[in-house]
C-alpha cells in the first residue's frame, strides 16, 4: 500500500540559480521554497558548485572531526 503524501511532507524542490541569476520574482519564489522547507527540514537544491570543491569540502570536515576534542576545542569560529 503506498502512503500519500502531503504537500507539508513533501521535500521541496528549490532552484537556488533562480535566485543567482533570475528577477526579483523569482529570487522571492526562492526564499520562499527555502522558508517553506524549514518545517521539514530538508531541501533538493540545484547549484552550480563543482563536484570537486564538495568532495574538498567534505575531505575537510572529516579531517577536523577526526582530530582529538582538545585540539579542536582550541579553534574558534569567526564571528562567535
Amino acid at each position: 500500500m503506498r502512503r500519500s503524501v502531503s504537500t507539508s511532507d513533501a521535500i521541496l524542490d528549490v532552484d537556488l540559480l533562480a535566485f543567482e541569476r533570475g528577477d526579483a520574482a523569482a529570487r522571492r519564489a526562492v526564499v520562499d521554497g527555502v522558508r517553506t522547507s524549514l518545517a521539514t527540514g530538508f531541501v533538493y537544491t540545484s547549484h552550480d558548485v563543482g563536484e570537486g570543491l564538495i568532495d574538498d569540502a567534505y575531505g575537510m570536515l572529516a579531517e577536523f572531526f577526526s582530530r582529538p576534542v582538545e585540539e579542536k576545542l582550541t579553534f574558534v569560529a569567526p564571528g562567535s
